[in-house]
């Protein structure tokens, strides 16, 4: 059947032009660019994260620096008002020690506090220099693959668009709604026409009854596979 031969020849073109999506969508550039796009994705993520730790981390320093401050006043007041001979009782003496102790207590432990706040914020200052760095050049990185992968989907619209062209001209030669049906089945199965090898559909490998595989021989209409749907097709 002519209709069948023709549309025969448009599926070995129509399946180069598949052929060469399938190539675009797994070019190794186009993986590592993807695979790039995530790194970059993550890191600002991961930028954005460690900025707000970093202003956490201010914000308690500050707060920290001005209770450190806070209580160098107040120890410097009991020691003043110590030695101005303003104190004349035991009981007030005794007072102003314990104050002076718990403040000395609070003085250490905000000393210890700002000294950890200072290295978290020098390690937070050494990581984001870190990352920076690297995400500069897996920028400088990205563009360089970005480049070869355009010129290489370029080559390879541009090969495509030629075998489209041919398969084009095919189908205007091909009968509308066999040309429908074509492009239906192949949305579920690919290839959509299968040969007739051994009394069987090459397609689903099923074996075909006697009168299927003589009506495929005689090319008189179009015979589906009773199994998987494909069209069958004989080669003499």
């Amino acid at each position: 059947m002519e209709q069948l031969d023709i549309l025969w020849e448009y599926q070995e073109l129509d399946l180069i032009v598949d052929q060469y999506e399938n190539d675009i969508k797994n070019s190794a550039s186009r993986k590592q660019l993807l695979k790039l796009k995530k790194y970059l994705v993550d890191r600002d993520q991961y930028l954005v994260k460690l900025d707000e730790e970093a202003n956490s981390k201010t914000d308690d320093f500050d707060r920290i620096l001005r209770e450190f401050e806070s209580i160098q006043d107040t120890m410097a007041n009991i020691t003043k008002k110590a030695g101005s001979g303003e104190v004349k009782s035991l009981d007030e003496i005794e007072q102003m020690l314990k104050e002076g102790l718990l403040l000395q207590d609070k003085l250490k432990k905000n000393e210890s506090e700002l000294r950890k706040l200072i290295n978290e914020l020098n390690s937070f200052e050494k990581e984001l220099e870190d990352i920076l760095a690297k995400v500069a050049q897996a920028k400088k990185e990205f563009a360089r693959i970005k480049k070869e992968y355009d010129n290489e989907v370029e080559k390879i619209k541009q090969e495509q668009g030629e075998v489209k062209a041919k398969r084009d001209m095919l189908a205007a030669n091909i009968d509308k709604a066999l040309l429908a049906k074509y492009n239906n089945l192949k949305i579920t199965r690919t290839p959509v026409i299968a040969v007739l090898e051994n009394d069987q559909c090459s397609g689903c490998f099923m074996s075909l009854a006697s009168l299927v595989v003589q009506n495929v021989k005689d090319r008189k209409r179009i015979v589906e596979c009773e199994n998987c749907g494909r069209l069958l097709y004989y080669r003499n």
